[in-house]
């Protein structure tokens, strides 16, 4: 890893392209939409998307900002966004031929005025809701919904959608149900002349084992950072992980048997200890429910935290590795020689999961790229031409 001053996150770009050749190959002749949301999940929508473009019909997105953030960027390809978006942002978007999700008629009505006024088409998938609960319209509904939306001037149906809310569990009838509902509006829309060119329904997890569902498109999320869906299932897909977390040892000091570490002295020492400060925190994105309960890696072995977890620092007994040195890297998420702390182990151990350990990593931690198996820091445009 390159020097860091204190805490950095190190994000594989090799391995968020391998998570998506992987997809690649198993969707065959289905589209794929790579999901950048939240900055990539907290690890850069921008470096992620560059790496892979070529594989990809697009991305989707959850807001206007994060949509034109791409765009600034150079993204060409197709974004979506797949939520909400407010009215003073329509302009912007349909200039930028960004792609709005749409599940109401007024929303429709007035992202209709506002292409007819720039006399520009602005591009629409419609969201039904398939049993998520979650925005969309009902399937019974979507018909006449979508033929209105198709009389509106200056409106294209590109596509239509729905979520799935158990893809990912182990039982998955319920998820079979809301495929056998979106496959059926399909049919029904066809019939009466009404036929998105892409539909999507796949998640990741439905991605990797629900491969028979309706749709020419699926939308990888998650797994495209190389982590499964949710415990219950198969991890033979084999994905890899993209990130790793370390920081490094700042203060080293000796302390006797009965001392108070941290705020509210909630861990005293039962013996002689070494107690080594790291420079994270829990506004670095390390959760503080972690204080006294998990441990990080210095020189391969396992260091707990020992009191809480404050917003800068953190403390770690490294009495049982004395090699541990002032400056040492010290790493927090990753794998150090035959140890490994994975985001799924230190979220669940936070009482939360992993898709909010990786969204949670704040803005003041560094990313930092390895592409091609090399460091290279903010990595531009230029280096995917």
């Amino acid at each position: 890893m390159e020097i860091f001053d204190r805490v950095c996150a190190e994000i594989s770009l090799d391995a968020v392209r391998s998570n998506m050749e992987a997809f690649k190959r198993v969707c065959g002749d289905r589209m794929l939409c790579a999901v950048v949301k939240a900055d990539g999940y907290g690890l850069g929508a921008v470096p992620v998307a560059r790496t892979v473009d070529d594989l990809v019909w697009g991305y989707a997105v959850a807001t206007a900002g994060e949509a034109l953030d791409l765009r600034r960027s150079g993204i060409q390809k197709p974004v979506l966004v797949l939520g909400y978006v407010p009215e003073d942002a329509y302009a912007d978007l349909i200039r930028e031929d960004v792609r709005f999700a749409l599940y109401r008629t007024d929303s429709a009505e007035s992202l209709s005025r506002t292409a007819v006024k720039l006399g520009r088409e602005a591009l629409v998938h419609l969201k039904t809701d398939t049993g998520m609960g979650r925005i969309g319209v009902f399937p019974a509904q979507m018909p006449d919904f979508a033929a209105e939306i198709a009389s509106l001037p200056m409106l294209r149906t590109e596509g239509i959608f729905s979520h799935l809310a158990t893809a990912d569990c182990a039982d998955r009838t319920y998820a079979r149900r809301q495929a056998e509902i979106f496959g059926d509006l399909l049919k029904e829309l066809e019939a009466r002349g009404l036929k998105p060119p892409v539909c999507h329904l796949s998640n990741s997890a439905a991605a990797m084992e629900m491969r028979d569902i309706p749709g020419n498109m699926c939308r990888i999320g998650i797994a495209l950072y190389g982590y499964m869906p949710s415990e219950e299932m198969d991890p033979a897909f084999g994905l890899t992980p993209a990130l790793t977390v370390k920081s490094r040892i700042i203060h080293l000091k000796r302390v006797p048997a009965g001392t108070a570490v941290g705020y509210g002295r909630t861990f005293i020492t039962a013996r002689e200890s070494v107690i080594a400060t790291v420079a994270v925190g829990y506004a670095d994105g390390y959760p503080r429910s972690l204080s006294n309960r998990f441990y990080m890696l210095v020189h391969g072995k396992k260091a707990p935290v020992v009191g809480r977890v404050c917003m800068d620092q953190t403390m770690l007994d490294v009495t049982d590795i004395p090699e541990a040195c002032y400056e040492d890297t010290v790493t927090v998420i990753g794998r150090d020689q035959d140890e490994e702390i994975t985001v799924e182990e230190a979220a669940a151990a936070a009482g939360s999961f992993h898709y909010e350990f990786l969204c949670g990593i704040s803005k003041r931690v560094p990313r930092v790229y390895r592409r091609n198996g090399q460091i290279c820091r903010q990595p531009d445009a230029a280096e995917w031409r």
